[in-house]
């Protein structure tokens, strides 16, 4: 479901950023327009003991990290103080207009309130960065700001205190932790610009919701009947690049949150590991709650002092000692420190000593995991939500009745989402070197029941509001594996069950590794064990002389006690990339052995994860796929990066060896295996009804999977015409609808309009318009002197950088 985010995104947006604090100008604003106020004394002010505490540690990790680190928020607070009035008003400008018509302020009014939420902004961007909290402070001392404050809280009834905002900014930080737990891929998006608009979208729910008295306010500027006075994602996103593009701001503002992203990482990792006698291990870090293998992709290992050697077995990360001694060892990513202990070995004993203030923790014993979710308790508790919420649904009017039932489907989305990771940790036992885990059926019933409760109360209430809502898979975590080989028991009960309640299927999470089995009927003819073996590609025939960026895995099912080897869904393999180092990432992909060879299939490279989905099991490995072409020069400059990446994935080929022949025309067959296979869109089970396509034909899978999809239609009823060369319009139409489905993009709306834009839009046939306008709006395929050509042909190194495009699209 796709709707606008409106104001409760503004403090998703303050809790992700960490802006440093914002000046303000000159006191005496308020007695010039009539506001009698109180101004506290700083002695008076007293902030909560335990924020105080924990933005302490944040900086206390801070002054751990490299002196530039440091540097980095200096320079960045010194851009903040030599803004001016001018500069902040360009950031609050996208979105001002629509606070004044919601509060309908008039004249002075508006210039008071103003000041009172500059002032929340002020505290909310720069508390995290400023280790005195002197921000927080201006609430209770400066006198424009409390009558800004006072105006509002005239205006709403809500009053903004120190101990309000400070709820606000700790319970910000917890959602932003919950969600990275939750969304595991998500880690590097703390210390990564390019990530934190999806954070936005993701906590801007649970933020909103939040007990206190900054997010009621946020609930009230948003209560409002007229869409057209929401703030939508799309102002917040140019307040947030007008601040990141003031003077000042621009040239540090990125170095300045990235170190104290770091910090905060840091101030939040402890080590998973062991020590025998010289050899100290490490299995994993767990950071924020998640435990990140200690081989994992990105992460970076060095040491100082005593002399060690490093090397990894069975997962994990190995120092050995030549003698006795004290060394550092510490971790990175992308350069920062997030982990760093000192450790003493002896040849004569077992443990290890960390160094002062090291946050360092011993491997967890027997029921130290995760505790599980109360699943009666999050199901209670949202029916009565939905109750309360939709009560509202009497008598509201059309926009007031899609607020209501957007915040239910908020609430209803947050609940599934927790009962929906079972913790079976506890339940895996060990012997002759499996790891075994029969699946409980209550457990797992109670959690599907639960969801189908929770879909029934809110489509009950509101009725097609469930239609939106994705099937959900059901995540069964195992834990930390040691051993190599898993066994996981499902029984057919959990699986019809699933399919029933409508659910994706069951997501099974061992060690890092996760495989999600679809509930479909390829699952429904018994109890289902899936089988996983990994081993080092160390004497693997297949890929020798290659560079591997994961271990083996080898994946086996039975359904009912018979072998099944393709499946009528896909299953999605998620498959931890490792020892990276020297590596191209881009031409990663995860390959099939077969026969003592290798069959490459690509996958997107996701936080550190391949991620493929498969309609076929088999023995799979990560490798570096470096294909080269002798006759790509004359296209490299535009081309040359696209058809190597492409070709790494397997989406791809040479007409014959070295031979890619680029500026050779394509046929209707070979886009649709270059779009099928890019997009992971095989499908072992999927039919056509075309007379010239025959079961032996090499691109009868492909154009089957993708007519099985709707993505192409033939030349007519019967025909596909597989050897026609595809047109430009064809072309788009058929990427448009690729990522209709994998992106869920939407038509556009004014299709003519679109089309207008190009000299020969009308001469597009009108069952490819829709398609061409979509792909053009997205760029996808462009146009050339403002004409389209649609009827043109497209040569081999054009359709290359038109998948590469999709491959790579998001929004």
């Amino acid at each position: 479901m796709k709707r606008k985010i409106a104001i409760s995104t503004l403090a998703a947006s303050m809790a992700v950023t960490a802006f440093a604090g914002i000046p303000l100008s000159s006191k005496g604003l308020a007695e010039k327009v009539g506001f009698q106020v109180n101004v506290a004394s700083a002695a008076e002010i007293v902030i909560d003991s335990a924020f105080k505490a924990k933005i302490k540690t944040i900086h206390d990790a801070l002054h751990k990290a490299d002196d530039q680190h440091i540097q980095d928020v200096r320079d960045f607070r010194d851009a903040l103080g030599a803004l001016d009035e001018e500069d902040i008003e360009d950031v609050i400008l996208p979105f001002w207009f629509k606070v004044v018509d919601q509060l309908e302020l008039i004249e002075q009014e508006e210039v008071v309130a103003k000041k009172g939420l500059k002032a929340i902004l002020t505290v909310v961007m720069g508390s995290y960065y400023d280790e005195d909290l002197k921000a927080l402070q201006e609430i209770a001392v400066d006198p424009d700001v409390i009558a800004g404050l006072t105006l509002l809280e005239e205006k709403t009834g809500i009053e903004i205190t120190v101990a309000e905002v400070v709820k606000f900014l700790d319970q910000s930080e917890g959602i932003v932790k919950n969600y990275v737990v939750a969304e595991q891929d998500n880690l590097l998006d703390l210390i990564n610009a390019n990530g934190r608009e999806d954070i936005i979208r993701a906590i801007a729910p649970e933020l909103r919701a939040a007990d206190n008295n900054v997010s009621a306010l946020l609930r009230f500027l948003d209560n409002n009947a007229s869409e057209e006075l929401n703030i939508t994602t799309n102002d917040l996103v140019a307040a947030y690049n007008a601040f990141t593009e003031l003077p000042g701001i621009e040239d540090t503002y990125e170095d300045a949150t990235k170190a104290l992203g770091t910090a905060y990482i840091r101030a939040n990792t402890t080590a998973l590991g062991s020590t025998n006698g010289l050899v100290r291990s490490y299995s994993a870090l767990r950071v924020l709650g998640i435990d990140v293998p200690a081989t994992q992709f990105g992460l970076t290992w060095t040491t100082s002092g005593n002399t060690l050697t490093q090397s990894t077995s069975n997962g994990n990360r190995v120092f050995t000692a030549s003698g006795n001694g004290t060394s550092t060892i510490t971790a990175s990513i992308g350069n920062r420190v997030i982990f760093e202990e000192t450790v003493t070995l002896t040849a004569n004993t077992g443990g290890w000593v960390p160094g002062p203030g090291t946050p360092v923790t011993p491997p967890p014993g027997p029921g130290t995991e995760t505790p599980p979710v109360d699943v009666p308790g999050v199901i209670g508790a949202v029916l009565d939500e939905l109750d309360d919420i939709l009560a509202g649904l009497e008598g509201a009017s059309p926009s007031e009745r899609a607020e209501i039932i957007a915040k239910a489907i908020d609430a209803a989305v947050v609940a599934i989402d927790k009962i929906a990771n079972y913790n079976a940790a506890s339940s895996v036992t060990v012997a002759n070197g499996v790891a075994t885990l029969n699946v409980s059926d209550a457990d797992v019933l109670a959690i599907i029941n639960g969801i189908r409760d929770i879909k029934a109360k809110l489509e009950s209430l509101a009725p097609g509001s469930t239609n939106g809502l994705k099937p959900r898979a059901i995540a069964i975590h195992l834990g930390a594996i040691s051993e190599d080989q898993v066994s996981v028991n499902i029984s057919q009960a959990l699986f019809t069950a699933a399919r029933n309640a409508g659910l994706a299927g069951f997501e099974i999470v061992a060690d890092r590794l996760s495989v999600t089995l679809p509930a479909s009927n390829s699952f429904a003819g018994g109890a289902v064990n899936l089988s996983v073996e990994r081993e080092t590609p160390n004497g693997e025939p297949a890929v020798e002389g290659v560079r591997t960026a994961s271990q083996i895995y080898s994946f086996d099912v039975t359904v009912g006690g018979n072998a099944v080897t393709t499946f009528d869904r896909q299953v999605i393999l998620k498959i931890p990339v490792v020892n990276t180092d020297g590596l191209d990432e881009e031409l990663l992909s995860l390959a099939k052995i077969v026969n003592g060879d290798l069959e490459f299939h690509g996958g997107f490279l996701r936080g550190g994860f391949i991620v493929e989905p498969r309609d076929s099991f088999s023995s799979y490995v990560i490798v570096e796929n470096k294909v080269s072409f002798n006759d790509i020069g004359s296209v490299n400059a535009w081309a040359g990066r696209q058809i190597q990446v492409m070709a790494a994935k397997g989406a791809i080929q040479g007409r014959a060896a070295g031979q890619f022949v680029p500026r050779d025309n394509v046929t209707r067959a070979e886009f649709a295996k270059m779009l099928v296979r890019a997009m992971n869109l095989e499908n072992n089970s999927a039919t056509h009804s075309f007379s010239d396509v025959n079961s032996g034909d090499w691109f009868a899978p492909y154009v089957a999977a993708a007519a099985d999809l709707g993505i192409i239609n033939g030349r007519s009823a019967t025909s596909f015409a597989p050897n026609a060369l595809i047109t430009r319009a064809e072309m788009a139409t058929m990427l448009a609808r690729t990522l209709s489905i994998t992106h869920e993009l939407e038509a556009i709306s004014d299709v003519d309009g679109a089309l207008a834009a190009f000299i020969d839009g009308a001469s597009i046939h009108s069952t490819l318009r829709s398609g061409v306008a979509l792909a053009a709006s997205k760029e996808l395929i462009i146009g050339y002197q403002g004409n389209f050509m649609p009827n043109d042909n497209a040569t081999r190194a054009e359709a290359a950088v038109m998948v590469y495009r999709a491959f790579n699209f998001t929004e």
